[in-house]
């Protein structure tokens, strides 16, 4: 059992802008880890200590990639939106 969700937990932290925009566009919402908003949006995120990280949530790639997708995006949940 706790490989399997070992294993689920290494694939959400596989996640790409597209797997991002696909599972909000087909659940209306996408819930994500830090690794997944590094290996997705590598230049948003960089690791200060072991386990601090800074986010840069104005970085203008992301700005643009949630308005053209019609995204929000809330911290410190971590949560993708599809606006309606």
């Amino acid at each position: 059992m706790k490989r399997k969700h070992r294993q689920e937990e290494a694939e959400r932290a596989k996640l790409t802008q597209q797997d991002i925009l696909n599972k909000c566009n087909s659940d209306g919402g996408c819930k994500v880890t830090i690794d997944n908003m590094k290996n997705a949006f590598p230049t948003l995120i960089s690791q200060i200590d072991e386990n601090n990280y800074r986010t840069q949530i104005d970085n203008k790639r992301f700005h643009e990639f949630l308005l053209k997708n019609h995204l929000t995006f809330s911290l410190p949940d971590f949560i993708f939106k599809k606006q309606i």
